[in-house]
């Protein structure tokens, strides 16, 4: 048993034995409520995909800035709280998600900009998402350079979304941790579909590629009763 497993179980005893006694529960740090692997309890554990053509999990990134709603929360700054793919995780469908959209954004994307903009009969993100939200579909999205391939930073996470509107989750990835993980650092948009029920690949895809995406989502809803 290692270090990290110890501590937690001293840890935990500590709780219970404090609720046993009827005394004040002591506060358990976030780390001691996460496995070995660095994921949140309960998440799936690996081996996690690491390519797009992957039927694995996709590992519990965790990105320190985003909004869950940007256009809801004003397009402000202080407003950004960390974002983990494990907020998108519904074994028991308690959160009624089914399928989650994962894609990747960068400035000097105009493939990028396309998807989040709509161009001609095809939606934007943003509207396919709330088409389907009520069928169990989510979408989040990754900003992750600038228009000259810096890291991005908050002021590009800003005005992106109030260019675009955006009213979905939408975080800050500077350094691009869910291209990294499938091996995708010099491609955008990235497009993964992810059951969020097992957190596992069904579907990748880079560059534009709505017209192969949009019917996958919508007959994986379909097979799912959606």
């Amino acid at each position: 048993m290692g270090i990290r497993a110890r501590s937690r179980g001293v840890v935990l005893a500590l709780a219970l034995g404090g609720v046993a006694c009827g005394t004040n529960r002591p506060e358990i740090p976030d780390y001691l409520l996460k496995d070995d692997s660095g994921t949140k309890a309960g998440y799936p554990s690996g081996p996690y995909a690491k390519d797009i053509k992957s039927n694995d999990p996709v590992a519990d990134i965790q990105f320190a800035k985003g909004w869950l709603n940007p256009k809801a929360d004003g397009y402000d700054p202080e407003k950004l709280v960390p974002i983990a793919l494990s907020d998108f995780y519904d074994p028991d469908g308690e959160k009624g998600i089914e399928l989650v959209l994962l894609n990747t954004a960068a400035g000097w994307c105009g493939a990028c900009k396309n998807e989040h903009a709509g161009t001609g009969s095809n939606p934007s993100l943003g509207e396919h998402a709330a088409e389907l939200a009520p069928r169990g579909f989510r979408v989040l999205s990754a900003l992750f350079q600038d228009g000259q391939s810096n890291p991005a930073q908050e002021k590009h996470l800003v005005s992106w979304a109030k260019t675009y509107e955006t009213d979905f989750p939408f975080v800050l990835d500077p350094e691009n941790q869910l291209g990294g993980a499938f091996n995708v650092t010099k491609l955008a948009p990235l497009n993964l579909v992810i059951e969020a029920k097992t957190m596992k690949v069904l579907f990748g895809t880079t560059g534009d590629q709505s017209e192969v995406i949009w019917p996958f989502v919508e007959g994986e809803l379909d097979k799912r009763g959606k």
